[in-house]
């Protein structure tokens, strides 16, 4: 008898469990496409705050692309300078695959440069990469750990060899984004 009241219990709790979870992303989903602004990714979720004239779609603060440089005009414009403000303009080449926070652009010399979003201040679509964009924010020179380059691999997919490849700190350029136009 006690055995069957556990059983009955266990089984009525859940039941309200499962119904509570599927309510909940009941919500989320109406919300998403009620706005039609937004894209869940996980934890995170994709926020459109804007569109330009031209069709971009603008994450994060909102910017404008008026006096965008080319990356490849970057490392004129930088010069000796440690860190500064610029807005550029370039292709996405790679996205975070677990949240959309972060993505790379290509240099001039071939590298690539991550944009962040802050510390996960907004998010990207995943479907990103190959689109042309416009981003805002703050660059500077940075020494990259092998735990954070690491990590940075491990987010976008790639194999563990390749991961622990990775031996010794990277120099690179980092950039810091207040906002993002994404065109596609």
């Amino acid at each position: 008898m006690k055995k069957t009241l556990y059983t009955a219990f266990a089984i009525a709790f859940l039941g309200l469990a499962a119904c509570s979870k599927s309510e909940t992303k009941t919500e989320t989903t109406e919300h998403t496409e009620t706005t039609g602004h937004s894209e869940e990714h996980g934890d995170s979720e994709v926020k459109e705050v804007g569109t330009t004239e031209d069709g971009g779609k603008i994450y994060g603060e909102k910017i404008t692309a008026d006096n965008a440089i080319a990356v490849s005009e970057l490392k004129t414009k930088m010069g000796d300078q440690e860190k500064m403000d610029v807005k550029i303009k370039g292709e996405i080449v790679e996205v975070c695959q677990n949240k959309g926070c972060w993505v790379t652009v290509k240099l001039p010399s071939g590298e690539d440069m991550r944009v962040k979003f802050g510390e996960d201040a907004f998010f990207v679509p995943k479907n990103s990469s190959g689109k042309q964009a416009v981003m805002e924010g703050t660059i500077e020179k940075e020494v990259i750990s092998v735990d954070e380059q690491r990590h940075y691999l491990e987010d976008a997919g790639k194999p563990k060899e390749e991961i622990m490849a990775i031996t010794t700190p990277d120099t690179t350029l980092s950039f810091n984004a207040k906002g993002i136009i994404v065109y596609n």
